[in-house]
Formats: structure tokens, sequence, C-alpha cells
């Protein structure tokens, strides 16, 4: 917190406002941005977007995405993994698959394994959820494996998550991305040493999420857009980074305190855990 207050002192001497956010989670790499990819970074970079973490969703996604924006202007940093509505359409060789995804995590550029873990949302069928079950095991060792921290999407499955978080540790590095839980779930992921995604869904109407909003920690937040979707309210349509401003004015309203202090501690939290 030191450095916080240094920062802050510093900014408030210069006559332009300080920016320095980082998008934890965006899918840029999505056909919706084909048209325009590039004056959406630019706009990113208007709004004060230092840098952004881009997410795989798929396994084809890992290549697409480092193709698709290895000339973005701003500093790009990558996941490897795919995401649990998609594991039921792997191949039936796991190790290739397991081999394959380890190579990008060898790119210096990638710094976390994800999206990965349980979505019971969309996989209400029992043999669909086993599956995903099946595949967060290997995720999580191969996150192990290589040092790096996870980036977790998880839905209706928190009680199943946790579970098979402890059965790999009593600590992980990682991040629960667009957490929609409780309070006392969000304290267990804490305890285990993940931090706490949030994004546009906290500037829609949910009691219990705004009370968890008030109650973490700052220090264990990061912001994200998960661009282009959860687009923040009122606005509608596809979402995008340069929406991440209006996502940081809702935080700072639930938790009052300042915008900056939401930017210069969420930039420090990602930096700490992506080393971006």
């Amino acid at each position: 917190m030191k450095e916080v207050k240094r920062i802050l002192k510093t900014e408030k001497k210069k006559d332009i406002p300080y920016s320095m956010y980082i998008d934890t989670h965006t899918h840029l790499h999505h056909r919706r941005f084909d048209k325009d990819r590039k004056q959406v970074l630019e706009q990113m970079e208007a709004v004060g977007i230092q840098a952004f973490l881009e997410v795989a969703m798929d396994l084809e996604s890992n290549a697409v995405m480092r193709e698709k924006l290895r000339e973005a202007p701003i500093q790009v940093r990558f996941t490897a993994g795919v995401h649990p509505g998609a594991v039921e359409e792997l191949p039936e060789k796991p190790d290739e698959v397991l081999q394959q995804i380890a190579t990008y995590l060898k790119d210096e550029n990638t710094v976390a394994v994800g999206e990965v873990g349980l979505d019971y949302c969309r996989a209400d069928q029992a043999e669909i959820q086993a599956v995903q079950r099946v595949w967060f095991h290997r995720f999580i060792e191969l996150a192990r494996t290589e040092k790096l921290p996870l980036v977790l999407h998880i839905r209706d499955a928190h009680e199943d998550t946790l579970q098979i978080l402890r059965e790999h540790g009593s600590e992980h590095r990682g991040v629960v991305h667009c957490f929609q839980g409780s309070w006392a779930e969000a304290e267990q992921y804490m305890k285990l040493g993940l931090y706490i995604g949030l994004g546009g869904l906290i500037t829609r109407e949910d009691k219990e999420l705004e009370e968890v909003v008030r109650k973490l920690p700052l220090e264990r937040i990061l912001l994200e857009t998960d661009s282009p979707y959860v687009t923040p309210k009122p606005k509608k349509g596809r979402n995008t980074p340069a929406n991440i401003p209006e996502i940081a004015d809702r935080l700072a309203d639930l938790r009052k305190t300042s915008v900056e202090e939401i930017m210069v501690v969420t930039t420090e939290n990602a930096k700490r855990l992506f080393g971006m």
C-alpha cells in the first residue's frame, strides 16, 4: 500500500489524469472483432489500457488469437487452455491435447493456463459434467507443472470446483474470472490463494454480488471486461475493453473509494499475478 500511496501522490501533481488499466480477460480474437479490431485496440489506448490478457476459448483459438493479435500496439499476454464448455469436443487423445497446450505455454508471452474450470450452467447432464471434471484435473496439474497461474471459468459449480482445487493442494495461483458467487465462496477461493475477477456483472442489479464486492480486499481484485461478452449496463451490444472505466467507476462507487485507487491497486494486482 505504500507504493499505491506514492503513485497517487505523484499523479496528483500532474495536469493529466492517471490512467493505467489492465484488462485481465478479453477475447479480441473473436470473429465479432474481425471488422474493426484495429480501431478497438486504438480505443483501448485512448482510455488508458496499458496491457491486456487474451484468453483462449476452444483448442483452435490458442493459435488463432496469437495470429490475430501479433501486431497489437499495446502489451498483450496470452493464456493457453480450453473453456469447460468446449472440452467435450476435444480429441479422444488427451496426451496429444495437453502436449499441444504445453507448447503454447512455453511461449514467453503466455502467462497462464485458461480459461479452464467447470460450467454446469451450460452442461446439465451428469456425463458432460464428469468430462469437465476430468479435464479440470488435467489442466490444474499442467498449471502446477509449468508453474503458471490459472484463469478459472466457474458457473453453478463452486462446490465441485473448491473440492477439486483442494485435492491438488491448499495453495493455488490464479483468478476466478467473472465471479458471481457468494461471500462464503469468495472467502474460500481467497484462502486458496486466488484472486477475484470483476467485470460487467457488477453494473447489474445483484444485491448479493454488491455485498461481496464491498467486502473483498481490494488487493485481491482484478478488473476485466470478458469482451465481447458481459457488456456493462446501461450499455448494450458488443462489449469492448474500452468499457473498463465504467467497471472501475462502479467498483469505486460500491466501495466508496476513488477511481484512482481502483486503477492503481488492480493494476498492481495484475502485474503481481501475471507478470504483466
